[in-house]
C-alpha cells in the first residue's frame, strides 16, 4: 500500500494491485518466498491496468525504498537488470494466473445473483401474477371516447 500511495495510484489501482497479488498467491503457492517481487509486479500491472502506467524502474525504486528506508536508488548494473527482468517475468506470471482478465472484479463491488437457487421468483409488482404478459389496467375492450371519430382518435371529430 505504502508504495503504491507513493507510485501516485489511486485507490482503484490499490484494490487492483491487492486483488491481483492474492490471486497470484492462490494459483502459485510457491512464489511464497519471493512476495515483495509479486508485490512489485501487482502494482506494475495495476497501474498499467488503470490507465496510469509506471516505468519498470520507478516500481523497483520504491518498492525498494519502502524496504530500506534510507538506502540510495539502485545503479543501473547487471543487479538492477537482473531484477527488473525478474519483475516482468512475475508480471508475466501474473497476468497468466488472471488469465488476463483486467481490469479485475473487486470483491467490495461484485454483485450477489438477483436470486439465489432455489428462492422464489420475485414477480414485479406492476405486472398481473395471473397473466404476466398482459400489461397492467389494460382490458380486452378499451373505451372509446364518445368525442372521437369512427377510427377511435381523440383529437379527430366525427364528420357529419
Amino acid at each position: 500500500m505504502e508504495a503504491g500511495v507513493k507510485l501516485g495510484l489511486g485507490s482503484a489501482a490499490l484494490a487492483t494491485a491487492c486483488s491481483s497479488f492474492h490471486a497470484l498467491a492462490a494459483a502459485a503457492p510457491g512464489l511464497a518466498r519471493e512476495r515483495l517481487l509479486a508485490a512489485a509486479a501487482a502494482l506494475f500491472v495495476a497501474a498499467k491496468a488503470q490507465g496510469t502506467p509506471r516505468r519498470a524502474r520507478d516500481v523497483l525504486n520504491v518498492t525498494l525504498r519502502c524496504l530500506q528506508p534510507g538506502s540510495p536508488p539502485p545503479a543501473l548494473d547487471g543487479n538492477f537488470w537482473a531484477l527488473r527482468d525478474s519483475l516482468v517475468q512475475c508480471e508475466l506470471l501474473l497476468l497468466r494466473a488472471l488469465r488476463f482478465r483486467l481490469p479485475l472484479a473487486h470483491p467490495h463491488k461484485v454483485r450477489p445473483p438477483p436470486n439465489p437457487p432455489g428462492a422464489p421468483q420475485k414477480i414485479p409488482k406492476f405486472r398481473d401474477p395471473k397473466n404476466p404478459k398482459k400489461p397492467p389496467n389494460s382490458n380486452s375492450n378499451p373505451q372509446k371516447n364518445p368525442n372521437s371519430g369512427a377510427s377511435g382518435c381523440p383529437w379527430r371529430t366525427p364528420t357529419r
